[in-house]
C-alpha cells in the first residue's frame, strides 16, 4: 500500500468528511464536470531519513490536499472536516504505519475562471519507509 492510499482510506473513511464530499476523491484532479465539494490530493516530495549506517527506515513526506467547492464559506468549511480527520493522527491503515501528521500550511487559491473555490492544506507526514 502506498502513503497516498493510505491516507485516501484514512480522510475518506471520515464520517464528517464522506458526509460532505461522498465519493469525489481523487489523485491529482478532480474529473471534468464533476460535482462540486470535492478533494484532489498528491504527493509532493519524500525525504527518506538515514543514519551514518543506511536507511532509518522512516520517512517524512508532504502531502497536498485541495478542498475544491462553489463558495468560499464550503472549501473551508471542507478544509476543517479534512484536518480534523488527518491532524496528529498516529497508526497504521491498511499495513502502513503513520508516526505522526501535522499541518504544514493551509491557505485559500480561487479560480477565478472556474469559479471554483480551493482551500489548499499541505501536510506532513512522518512515516515507515515504504
Amino acid at each position: 500500500m502506498t502513503l497516498a492510499t493510505a491516507l485516501y482510506t484514512l480522510v475518506q473513511g471520515d464520517g464528517s468528511v464522506n458526509g460532505m464530499i461522498g465519493d469525489r476523491m481523487y489523485p491529482h484532479v478532480i474529473p471534468e464536470g464533476d460535482s462540486l465539494p470535492a478533494i484532489s490530493f498528491f504527493e509532493v516530495t519524500t525525504d527518506e531519513l538515514s543514519t551514518h549506517d543506511g536507511s532509518a527506515g522512516i520517512a517524512i513526506s508532504r502531502l497536498q490536499f485541495n478542498c475544491h467547492a462553489d463558495s468560499p464559506d464550503q472549501a473551508k468549511q471542507l478544509a476543517r472536516l479534512v484536518r480534523a480527520a488527518i491532524r496528529g493522527y498516529r497508526g497504521t491503515v491498511d499495513g502502513t504505519k503513520i508516526d505522526g501528521i501535522r499541518i504544514a500550511a493551509t491557505n485559500d487559491d480561487p479560480d477565478r475562471e472556474l469559479r471554483e473555490h480551493r482551500r489548499i492544506i499541505d501536510v506532513m507526514v512522518t512515516h515507515d519507509d515504504i
